[in-house]
C-alpha cells in the first residue's frame, strides 16, 4: 500500500470511528430524553414521538423517494424486524424508567454477546470454547451490576436483559436482511411501523404536552434517527472491525449523562461489572477477527 493509500485508510478509519462515538453519544441523549418524558407521560406516548418525529424527518429527507423506498422484496422480514424494534425501544425506555441509566445500560451491552450465542444456534455459526469463555465473562459482568441477592436484583432488572435479547434479535435479523433490500429502505421502514401502530393506541395513552415539552420530544426523534444515520455512515467508512469496539463508548456517555441530568452516580460494582462486559464483547470480537483472518 502506498503512502497515499494508507494515508487515506487511516482517514477513513477515524471517520468511521468519529461517526461511531457520535452515534454512542446521540443514543445517550435519548435515554436522558426519554428518562425525563416518562416521568410525566405514558410510555406509549413518548414512544410514538420518538418514531413519529424520526419518520417526519426521514420523509422531509428522502422527499419525492419516499414511495420508492417503501417498495420492498421482503415485506414479512420488513415486518417482522420492525416490530422487533418496537419491542427493542419499549424494554429501553422502561429501562431507563426504572434503573439508573448507566446500570441499564451496562446490562443492556450484552447483546452483542448474545449475538454469538443466538448464532450458534439460529446462523448456525461455530463458536470455539474460548468464545464461550468471553460469553460467560459478559454475563458474568451483567451479574456483578445487578448482584443478586444484594437487593439490587429485582423484576426492574429483568427489563434490560430483555431489552438485550431483544437487541440481540434485531442484528440477527439485520443479518437475515442483508442484501434483500437497499439499506434506505430499511431505515425507513422501522420508524414507519413504530409510527403506525403508536398512532392507532395514542388515543388511549395521552397526557397534554407543554410547548418545551413538545420540543423535548420532536428533538428526541431526530436525535434518535440522526444516531441511527451516523451509526450506518461509520460501517460506511471503515470496517466493522475497526468501528465495533467503539460503541461502548456509550457505557461512558451514558454514565456521563445520568450523572449530570439524574444525579446517578454509579457505585464501584456498577463500573467494574460494566467494565467486564466491555472487555468480554471486545474479546469475542478480537477472537472473531482472528477467525477470519485465519479462513
Amino acid at each position: 500500500m502506498t503512502s497515499t493509500a494508507a494515508a487515506e485508510a487511516t482517514g477513513s478509519h477515524l471517520r468511521g470511528i468519529l461517526w461511531m462515538i457520535a452515534a454512542t453519544m446521540m443514543l445517550s441523549w435519548v435515554s436522558v430524553i426519554s428518562k425525563t418524558l416518562t416521568a410525566d407521560h405514558p410510555i406509549e406516548q413518548v414512544l410514538w414521538g420518538r418514531f413519529f418525529f424520526n419518520t417526519l424527518l426521514l420523509v422531509l429527507i428522502f422527499r419525492g423517494a419516499t414511495a420508492r423506498l417503501l417498495q420492498t422484496r421482503a415485506l414479512t422480514l420488513q415486518s417482522v424486524r420492525s416490530a422487533i424494534m418496537l419491542l427493542l425501544m419499549l424494554f429501553l425506555f422502561l429501562s431507563f424508567r426504572l434503573m439508573p441509566i448507566a446500570s441499564a445500560m451496562g446490562i443492556v451491552s450484552i447483546s452483542p454477546i448474545l449475538v454469538t450465542v443466538m448464532a450458534v444456534f439460529l446462523l448456525r455459526e461455530k463458536v470455539s470454547a474460548w468464545m464461550w469463555l468471553g460469553v460467560f465473562g459478559g454475563f458474568a459482568g451483567a451479574m456483578i451490576i445487578i448482584r443478586p441477592g444484594s437487593g439490587v436484583m429485582t423484576l426492574a432488572a429483568l427489563v434490560p436483559f430483555a431489552a438485550a435479547f431483544v437487541h440481540a434479535s434485531y442484528q440477527i435479523s439485520t443479518r437475515y436482511m442483508a442484501g434483500r433490500d437497499p439499506v434506505l429502505t430499511t431505515v425507513l421502514y422501522t420508524p414507519l411501523a413504530g409510527t403506525l401502530y403508536y398512532t392507532a393506541i395514542l388515543p388511549w395513552h395521552w397526557s397534554p404536552l407543554s410547548a418545551v415539552e413538545w420540543a423535548i420530544m420532536a428533538g428526541m426523534g431526530i436525535v434518535g434517527g440522526a444516531s441511527h444515520f451516523a451509526m450506518i455512515k461509520s460501517f460506511e467508512s471503515a470496517p466493522a472491525s475497526v468501528v465495533a469496539p467503539y460503541y461502548y463508548f456509550i457505557l461512558l456517555s451514558s454514565g456521563t449523562m445520568g450523572f449530570l441530568f439524574f444525579g446517578e452516580i454509579p457505585d464501584l460494582w456498577t463500573f467494574v461489572g460494566a467494565a467486564v462486559v466491555a472487555a468480554s464483547g471486545l474479546y469475542i470480537w478480537h477472537l472473531e477477527q482472528r477467525r477470519r483472518r485465519q479462513a
